[in-house]
């Protein structure tokens, strides 16, 4: 991962692929995703941290997964299932690096693509055929991210690519056309809004379109990555099964809007160090006089004693990303809040 003395080297000069993608990570991200650094992500992608030590193979992801298939952190030999990947590569609320430039860094998202695609697995998986004419390439969110990333590094020719383009721009999923805008001039592209309260507050929502936008085939799917309605999600953020019932309408704006404004303490993400160099970040779901359990994904917990345990952090930000309303329509986001508020009980 490092050279013989340690030292970090250009990301687009010679080298070995592993040496320039942790030497692009560490200029790039490294100054939050480190231990300490603030990041609202658990990684620690610093140079002088070692890939196994990162937080990041097989990681599951605690801000978001896109829609991702099966998606993680980083899958070795899978850059179309790793958020890491994803986030580099999208423009928009998702995007990453958080501070500096929000266009897409083509030769580091192309570097980062061939690291990952090289690292080790016991058994490659192999890539299904790319056809850019085939609509249902771009149904989930990591056959269109291997779709823009062919388009981006000529792996389609011209008409392939001008067609792979007006598909993606063109899909109703905000998560699959984060991936294409790349290939829009900024000029026009459109402007993320910026919803004020006060104005959906006065608009009648329609609580059935507003459902089809949260459904696992709406605008929103990803909102099941975290929570259940009804038989649908998972549980890891709250059951909004019964979140009508709950909340005021201003309440459920505000946490559609502000998601990091309020968050319930039962909801809230902790970072546990351990004297043994690990940091695991997650929802704290029992403490005994031995043992702390942290909730760090969908049916998933990890068991600390908290003997090994030498400092918690809470987070200020929510595990809910920000900004997943900003492509939606005024009327749209008004939708959204009725249908939320018509959720009055378990049973619905």
């Amino acid at each position: 991962e490092r050279d013989a003395g340690g030292h970090l080297i250009s990301s687009r000069g010679p080298g070995p692929v592993e040496l320039r993608a942790r030497s692009w990570l560490h200029a790039n991200c490294a100054h939050c995703h480190r231990r300490h650094g603030g990041g609202s992500a658990p990684l620690e992608v610093n140079f002088d941290r070692a890939l196994s030590e990162a937080a990041l193979l097989w990681e599951r992801p605690t801000r978001g997964d896109f829609g991702l298939t099966e998606a993680r952190a980083l899958v070795p030999g899978q850059p179309w299932r790793s958020v890491l990947n994803y986030r580099v590569s999208a423009i928009g609320s998702g995007h990453m690096p958080l501070i500096g430039a929000r266009e897409v860094d083509k030769a580091g998202a192309a570097l980062l693509w061939e690291w990952v695609a090289g690292l080790p697995v016991e058994t490659r998986s192999e890539e299904p055929p790319l056809d850019p004419f085939d609509e249902s390439q771009l149904a989930s969110t990591s056959s269109a991210m291997r779709l823009a990333h062919a388009a981006a590094t000529g792996a389609l020719d011209d008409v392939g690519k001008k067609r792979a383009i007006e598909a993606g721009l063109s899909s109703p999923r905000p998560e699959v056309r984060a991936l294409f805008e790349r290939f829009r001039p900024p000029a026009e592209r459109p402007l993320p809004r910026r919803h004020q309260a006060a104005t959906i507050l006065k608009l009648t929502g329609d609580p059935d379109s507003g459902s089809e936008i949260l459904s696992p085939t709406g605008k929103l799917a990803v909102c099941f990555s975290c929570h259940r309605i009804g038989e649908a999600g998972v549980d890891f953020g709250p059951n909004l099964s019964d979140v009508g019932g709950r909340l005021s309408r201003e309440a459920l704006l505000e946490s559609i809007l502000e998601p990091s404004r309020t968050v319930l303490p039962e909801f809230a993400l902790w970072t546990v160090e351990t004297a043994k160099g690990e940091a695991v970040t997650g929802l704290m779901a029992e403490k005994t006089n031995e043992i702390l359990t942290m909730k760090i994904g969908p049916e998933v917990s990890r068991e600390i004693g908290l003997a090994e345990v030498i400092r918690q952090s809470p987070s200020a930000a929510s595990a809910m990303p920000e900004g997943l309303a900003d492509f939606l329509e005024p009327q749209e986001v008004a939708d959204l809040l009725a249908a939320l508020a018509a959720l009055k009980s378990i049973g619905n």
